[in-house]
Order: structure tokens, then sequence, then C-alpha cells
């Protein structure tokens, strides 16, 4: 049953390329609506062709926020895009429109709609961190070896047993500070030393819902384990039970795998004639250090790589591809997990963001609630 003492809010959302954008524009132009992005890309100015912005034609005079709205060495995460979104929300309630929220960036949905609160402080160790971006920046094993030592061994203290049931290794006997280089993680990363396997074997679900590249959230959910002993997955179940503030309709838009990355190979096959390469040099040019979050966003740093002579266009364009895959298929391994959606098979209406939109509309007027 929906309250209409709570904000109405429409959420379309699903994998990369699944074509959320077209919908979500078509969606308010049949119902007086406003679009709030909910793309931890896309709100950065100057990167348009690596993050598949929606230019002004195709936003057809809709109205969109948190487009292009932040330099990309000014901080984003998601306690900002809650307090970004939020704004926007009241903004287009306050105008007598309907707010929708498109977007895939599925952990920021999750913390709108839930109001979660993050206290990015929780745990916070500033040598902890160092320690880690160091080793990322300088892999190799001697490094690994003192990292290991001086931090991952509280934290396999803190873990219980059954976090360790699924591993294919034992879980260590902690007595002489690991200096055993055979024994239990310390030889298996002493071959294969990487944070984010480590928070693979710790933490599987957030790992799964993270990129291996997206080092902050990677140092974080450890930094958090290490701290307090909870996984920062159960942390995010647990504040993900709160009531929502909001009467919201959570539309995932699903197509078949094949189809999806066939047109995802074909995204970026535009994106590289479109002028992707220009696109980051530019960004390189006007001073945006490579290390960035921003600038670690997939397109952009296998482009770097390339420019910077570690790989041929031909890897870089093939390694955007792949993990764009990678990324799609976490997208819907998320959602799957989410009990309020409500899942629309693109190929029953003929990939047509129109008569997307017009069964989403049915959809809302059948449960009667938003005034459409």
């Amino acid at each position: 049953m929906s309250d209409k003492t709570k904000t109405p809010l429409i959420i379309v959302t699903g994998p990369t390329a699944s074509g959320k954008s077209s919908v979500g524009v078509e969606l308010a132009l049949k119902i007086n609506g406003a679009v709030v992005s909910a793309d931890s890309v896309q709100v950065y100015r100057g990167m348009d062709i690596g993050s598949a912005k929606i230019s002004e034609e195709e936003m057809k005079g809709v109205k969109h926020f948190l487009i292009s709205e932040l330099e990309p060495d000014e901080p984003f995460n998601v306690s900002e895009f809650v307090t970004m979104a939020e704004a926007a929300i009241s903004r287009i309630t306050d105008a007598g429109m309907l707010p929708i929220v498109v977007g895939g960036t599925a952990f920021y949905i999750q913390a709108l709609l839930k109001g979660v609160v993050f206290d990015e402080s929780t745990g916070e160790d500033r040598g902890f961190r160092k320690d880690c971006e160091e080793f990322l920046d300088s892999p190799d094993e001697k490094k690994w070896e003192q990292i290991f030592g001086k931090y991952f061994t509280d934290i396999i203290g803190h873990a219980d047993e059954s976090l360790f049931r699924d591993m294919t290794i034992r879980k260590p006997v902690i007595s002489d500070g690991l200096n055993d280089k055979r024994s239990g993680f310390q030889d298996f990363y002493a071959r294969e030393a990487s944070l984010y396997t480590f928070l693979k074997y710790i933490d599987p679900v957030y790992a799964t819902s993270t990129h291996m590249n997206n080092n902050k959230r990677v140092i974080r959910a450890l930094e958090y384990f290490k701290a307090t002993g909870e996984r920062f997955s159960d942390y995010n179940m647990r504040e993900a039970g709160r009531e929502s503030k909001y009467d919201f309709f959570y539309f995932v838009l699903e197509d078949d795998r094949t189809a999806l990355y066939e047109r995802i190979n074909a995204r970026v096959d535009k994106m590289i004639s479109d002028g992707l390469e220009v696109e980051v040099r530019r960004l390189l040019s006007r001073g945006f250090d490579p290390g960035l979050k921003s600038m670690q966003s997939i397109g952009y740093k296998e482009m770097v790589d390339y420019i910077n002579e570690e790989c041929s266009i031909g890897s870089a364009v093939e390694s955007i591809k792949q993990n764009t895959r990678h990324f799609a298929k976490r997208q819907m391994t998320w959602f799957r997990r989410e009990k309020d959606v409500i899942p629309i098979d693109i190929r029953e209406h003929g990939y047509d963001a129109g008569r997307i939109a017009e069964h989403i509309c049915g959809e809302v007027c059948q449960m009667g609630t938003v005034p459409i």
C-alpha cells in the first residue's frame, strides 16, 4: 500500500547500456517529471564521451540534475550524492513536478531510498590508508609482507571462522606474526598480492559490487572491517533495512545478456570514434591527475594507460569493453538481490523507450499512488 504522506519517487535503473537515459526522458515527458542522475561519473564536467552522458538534444527539454555539476577533482561519494539528490528532489517537487531517479550506480540509489547514514570516519586510520595506497602504487612481495604483518593479522583476528568457510586456503594460525612465508594467507598473497583479492575473501558480497580498480572503496571496506570486525556488506544490509521516506517505484530494465554485451561493445566502439582519446588528453592537459577517483572510471583509466604508452590502443579498447561487461554483470547481480524492484524485460517492448515509459506509467497508475 502507498503512503501518500511520503514524497513520490520513480527510479529507472538497470545495467549499463540498457537504455535508462532515454526511458527516463520519455517518462518525464509523459508525467511532467524531471530527472535526477544516479551516475558516479556523469556528475563531472568534461567527462562526457567516456560516461555516455546524455546530450542536451537527447534531454528533449527535460530538466536534469546531477549532470555536469562538479569538476573531476571535486569530491563525490555516496554521502554527497544523497545530499545533492535530496536537494534536487525537493526542488522538483516544490515545482509541482515528479522526480525520476535515473542511473546505474545501485549503491547510490539504495542509500537514497533508505536514508542510509554513512559515517566516513568510523574506523578511520590514515596510516592504514597511506600504506595501502603506497602498496598499490608499487606492489611487491616485500612491501606486501610488511603491510600484511602490520595490519592484516588484526583483520584476520577479527574474523569469525564462518568467514573462512568457503576459502580455498585455511585460516592461518597467528603465532609468529606470520613470519613463516609458507603459512596460510601469507604464502598465497606472496604469490598474488592484491587488496581486492583479500577483500574477496573477507567480504565477497561487497567485493562483488565493487570494481577491482576502485581502490578507495576497497581500502575503506578493509579499514572498516579492521576497526569494527564487521563486514561492510553486513553494515550496508542492516542500514538498507531502514524504512524509506519516499513512496517509491523501483523499475529495473532487463535484457538478454548476449544482446546487452553486444550493445556494450558497440557503445565502446562509438566512444572511440566520437573522440574518447581526445577527451582524456584534454582532461590530462587541464592538470587532472590520473589517480583521481573520477579518472579511475572505466574508459578513462584504460585510455590513460594507452596515452602513457603502457598498452596499445587495441588492448585499451578491449579492456574497456571487458571491464564494462564485468561492471554490467555486477549491476545485474546487485539488482537481483533487491527486494522492491519491478523488473521490465525491454525485449517485450521492442527496445523502444517510449513504449517502456508507457508501460511504467501503466504500472504506476495501477498501483494508484502517483498523480500522473
